[in-house]
């Protein structure tokens, strides 16, 4: 017993297919005790070897679940350094380079990202800070984080509250007797919220009036486009020393980026009429102005007759003068440079 010295194919058919060889473990097994009669132990060492590796190869490739990778890095193991990042490690520790943050805003939302949600405390129904356990009877139970439920419900951006005072009145002499107003209900039909809540729905998110009307209207709390209007008009008066003190900031800004857009204006008051009649100007637009800090960013946003490099040039005249001349960011157009102050 021993190993033909003829080979199982010739030469000449090696470029093309090879045959294919039925590798039974019990042949396998066989031909090893006999190839260990006639081989040096070395050699027969050797020859164990690549007979289980192309036993082991065979395995895996028809076993779809192996990559050609994982395979690879079963036959050639797993190299132990790789140059570029090895490299790029010493470039970054000779540097004192950090590696940089991860983003954050990825993932989901936790419980306390809630801020705005109502809190609704559960106790427990029958145990508190230090009983006994009941599981063990041996131990105490203290108080661990809660356990968290969320749940979500619509509603319309402006509430409203409808108060039904009950009255009576006498059959005799027509005195009409109504109950007291509970403490909820002000004598102020809006509340403050309520300009708020409208002011930035338009303003801060871009819902017009009427389209805020109709999902009002939708959710059964009617707010007609034009009582939102004199809403945000009145409450305009009380939110300008915060506007003016935003443009007050906004002019120190480092950069500012502008740019003009038309706008159309239904009706001007007396004041603005008068300015497009002085100007000669009949068309209206709105300018936008980012400025921008390293630890602030203010939009600012004005509406009428002037175009872009007035309206900037009002702004920086609130500038600090020891301040050095802010960068300015915008088109060639030259309606958009400020007259008499400096930009780079």
């Amino acid at each position: 017993m021993g190993l033909s010295a003829q080979p199982a194919f010739s030469r000449k058919a090696m470029p093309g297919k090879l045959p294919s060889i039925e590798l039974d473990p019990k042949k396998l097994d066989a031909f090893l005790k006999r190839a260990e009669l006639c081989l040096d132990p070395e050699d027969f060492a050797f020859l164990a070897c690549l007979v289980k590796t192309v036993s082991n190869l065979r395995d895996l490739l028809q076993s779809k679940s192996r990559s050609i990778m994982r395979l690879l890095r079963m036959i050639f193991g797993v190299k132990t350094e790789r140059s570029k990042p090895v490299a790029k490690e010493h470039a970054n520790k000779d540097a004192g380079a950090e590696q940089p943050a991860r983003k954050k805003g990825h993932g989901r939302n936790g419980a306390h990202n809630y801020s705005g949600a109502t809190k609704v405390d559960v106790a427990h129904d029958s145990l508190k800070h230090g009983d006994r356990c009941p599981e063990c009877e041996k131990g105490r139970v203290y108080r661990a984080d809660p356990g968290i439920i969320l749940n979500f419900f619509a509603v319309a951006p402006v509430q409203a509250i409808l108060h039904l005072l009950e009255k009576f009145r006498c059959n005799l002499c027509g005195q009409i007797f109504t109950a007291e107003k509970p403490p909820g209900a002000n004598e102020k039909k809006y509340d403050e919220t309520v300009g708020a809540m409208v002011a930035l729905s338009r303003y801060g998110f871009g819902v017009p009036f009427n389209r805020l009307a109709r999902l009002q209207a939708g959710c059964g709390i009617p707010l007609a486009a034009s009582t939102q209007w004199q809403i945000v008009e009145q409450d305009a008066d009380t939110l300008k020393p915060v506007f003016e003190h935003l443009v007050r900031e906004a002019a120190q800004a480092e950069r500012i980026y502008q740019d003009d857009t038309n706008m159309k204006v239904l009706a001007l008051n007396a004041n603005k009429k008068a300015e497009d009649q002085t100007s000669g100007r009949t068309g209206a637009f709105t300018t936008g102005l980012v400025c921008e800090s390293e630890d602030k960013k203010i939009a600012c946003f004005f509406t009428g007759a002037r175009h872009a490099g007035e309206n900037l040039r009002d702004l920086l005249l609130q500038r600090v003068s020891e301040l050095s001349p802010p960068i300015q960011m915008c088109d060639a157009l030259s309606r958009n440079m400020p007259e008499d102050l400096l930009t780079l």
